[in-house]
Parts: C-alpha cells; sequence; structure tokens
C-alpha cells in the first residue's frame, strides 16, 4: 500500500523559534516524499532550506482554526500547490515543537496506520512526539486530521 502513496510531510509552525528537530525527523522518514515547512520565521525558513524541505510562507497567528487546519487549507488553496486527479496523498502533520520526534517514530505512525485500513486517520503519541495523518482527501472533505474514524495511538513515557 505504502509503495503507491505519496506522502507530504507538513510541520507548522506555532511560534517556537526553532523547528529543526521536526524538520529533520519528517526528512529522515523512509515514507515521506516532500516535506513542507509554513512559517513566517525567517530563521525556520532557512533551516528548511538547509535541509532540502519545501517553504510555504504562512503565519497561523491570525488564523481562526487550529494552525494545522488553517495552514494546510492555505497550502492546498495556493496558486504553486497542485494535486492530480485521481491521487490521494497522505498528509502527516506535525505542529510546534516536538523535540523528542524523529524519523522512526514517523515511520512506526505510518506503518501502524497502513497497517489498519478500517482507520482514514491518525493521531499518534508517543514519548512527548506526536504526529496526525489523514489522506488529503478525507482532509478536505472534512477539513480535520483526526476524524470519527481516526486510530489514536497513545503511549505512556515508560
Amino acid at each position: 500500500m505504502l509503495e503507491e502513496s505519496f506522502v507530504i510531510g507538513f510541520v507548522i509552525d506555532d511560534g517556537v523559534q526553532d523547528l529543526s528537530t521536526e524538520i529533520e525527523a519528517l526528512s529522515s522518514s523512509s515514507f515521506i516524499d516532500v516535506v513542507v515547512v509554513t512559517t513566517m520565521n525567517q530563521s525556520i525558513i532557512d533551516e528548511a532550506n538547509k535541509q532540502q524541505a519545501v517553504s510555504f510562507v504562512y503565519s497561523t497567528a491570525d488564523a481562526i482554526d487550529v494552525a494545522s487546519t488553517a495552514a494546510l487549507n492555505a497550502f492546498f488553496a495556493s496558486d504553486g500547490t497542485f494535486i492530480t486527479g485521481g491521487s490521494d496523498p497522505w498528509l502527516v502533520v506535525v505542529e510546534g515543537s516536538q523535540p523528542m520526534l524523529n524519523g522512526l517514530h514517523v515511520n512506526e505512525a505510518i506503518t501502524t496506520l497502513a497497517e489498519n485500513s478500517k482507520y482514514n486517520s491518525m493521531h499518534y503519541v508517543l514519548h512527548n512526539a506526536q504526529v496526525s495523518i489523514a489522506s488529503h482527501e478525507e482532509f478536505m472533505k472534512t477539513g480535520l486530521l483526526v476524524t470519527d474514524k481516526s486510530l489514536v495511538f497513545l503511549a505512556s513515557p515508560d
């Protein structure tokens, strides 16, 4: 299933000054095809460029929706974004600082959702690191990353 999927990793700036760990976690995942960093912060844009991620200049400061929802809606509504007909990329979203997150966590979250096909999205929390995953189609239909058919994976820090 994953071999045929295009996976976009998003790092959403929520006002922190450094998101290099989060960019690295998505970039080092063996499943993420492209990393998009949404921010207005020039130092984060510079770090995104250094790590070969795409930067999408956007501020969630005045957003009515939660930061991830507002940023994804703005990204997919922008002129430079094209999702071709028939493709339904997976969206892997990291919002704000997740200093314990690494590529192995991201791989595990994606694999877990792929192995549980009755779910259409996932919220994954492990050792103070969290990601949300949904298909582009599901996000555009519901406007949510976590839906009523979400797999929620919560592990204690022990």
